[in-house]
């Protein structure tokens, strides 16, 4: 009976620890490469995320949505702006459905190339334009300057970590 005891003992702690040690799901990884301030939001599979953001030249709303592929890459599902300025349609993503408005360009169905598979992605935060980012399935938009100081360099990354990785070095949020 007391070897059953410590055999228990001691599977119950080793399954633990494989719980805790291992990855298990992905999530969204927010870093803030100015303040080394790290933030993650579970992703579950066939999830999204999107930036919204003014323009820079034309001072227009840009939408751009993402998701993870199997090997965690940042992938394009979606785009849509709001001036044809600068037209993405064949450019950047030549292979994809248009919707073409009097009042905006949306670009869907985009069928990713090998350059638009992205490990990470990087964004300033702004000084004056509102940016946002909104992660599906949560519905819920978050400023960037949640995120950092005004002119900081944002890295967003779809990353596997277990828990103890981002207890020791981020914030959790899971909304």
């Amino acid at each position: 009976m007391k070897y059953f005891k410590i055999i228990f003992i001691v599977s119950i702690k080793i399954i633990i620890a494989l719980v805790l040690i291992f990855p298990h799901q992905p999530y969204l990884k927010i870093e803030n490469t100015d303040s080394s301030k790290v933030y993650y939001y579970r992703f579950p599979k066939g999830s999204t995320f999107s930036i919204r953001y003014l323009h820079s030249y034309d001072r227009t709303p840009v939408l751009e949505v993402f998701k993870a592929d199997k090997c965690l890459n940042i992938i394009p599902v979606e785009v849509k702006y709001y001036s044809d300025t600068y037209d993405l349609r064949f450019a950047r993503y030549s292979k994809a459905d248009t919707e073409v408005t009097n009042e905006y360009v949306r670009i869907y169905n985009i069928i990713p190339q090998r350059y638009d598979r992205l490990k990470e992605v990087f964004i300033n935060i702004k000084n004056f334009e509102p940016q946002y980012l909104s992660i599906n399935p949560y519905l819920k938009d978050y400023s960037f300057i949640n995120f950092g100081e005004k002119g900081d360099l944002l890295r967003i990354s779809i990353v596997k970590n277990n828990f103890i990785q981002i207890f020791l070095r981020g914030v959790f949020i899971n909304d």
